[in-house]
């Protein structure tokens, strides 16, 4: 004999059968509800490549850092590329690696099309 206990403490008994049974069905479900969210397309996170671009572009709102403080912005011809590259593979749903060297913005530029 098999002893469930319950949310409110009261114990429901099952034979033994009983409970294979009903396991049986609970994986079921869940294989179910598996197959189910499986074949779902997955909602990508959207970004578009043009409003990416515009945002690096010389007529940037980062150009307005310096108003607040902040450095003067600079244009990265690489930086916009790669920010570019990045909002077209969320578009697409797809993976992208990038390598570039050291001062080419690389963490901004990863940044931007994921916001």
């Amino acid at each position: 004999m098999v002893r469930l206990s319950e949310h409110n403490d009261d114990a429901l008994n099952l034979d033994e059968a009983e409970h294979l049974a009903m396991l049986k069905e609970m994986q079921e479900e869940e294989l179910e509800a598996e197959r189910q969210l499986s074949e779902k397309p997955i909602r990508r996170h959207v970004v578009c490549a043009e409003p990416t671009a515009q945002f690096f572009s010389e007529d940037s709102p980062l150009k307005q850092a310096v108003e607040y403080g902040g450095r003067p912005y600079e244009n990265r011809p690489q930086q916009t590329e790669m920010a570019i590259e990045i909002g077209k593979s969320f578009e697409a749903g797809e993976n992208l690696c990038v390598e570039a060297p050291t001062g080419i913005g690389k963490s901004f530029a990863y940044l931007v099309p994921s916001v």
